[in-house]
């Protein structure tokens, strides 16, 4: 009796184990596609994370602090 309840816990948690897998998948695609999915077409229209839309200035370079080469300035990377 011992060894079958054994067996049937083993597989039990065998089960459990590839249900709550699938169950995660399920949950995590609900929440993107409730959640992250409008946040993104909402913001679409609005962003220019490139400034692909700047086309008013001479150049798309943008200026830089200049940071010395020292052996400080490595470790600090």
């Amino acid at each position: 009796m011992k060894a079958f309840l054994r067996r049937a816990w083993e597989g039990w948690k065998r089960f459990a184990f590839w249900l709550g897998d699938k169950q995660a998948t399920v949950i995590y695609t609900i929440i993107y596609v409730v959640v992250v999915g409008p946040i993104a077409l909402a913001r679409r229209p609005f962003a220019d994370p490139l400034q692909a839309r700047a086309r008013s200035r001479p150049s798309f370079w943008l200026p830089r602090v200049q940071v010395p080469a020292t052996l400080e300035e490595a470790r600090r990377q």
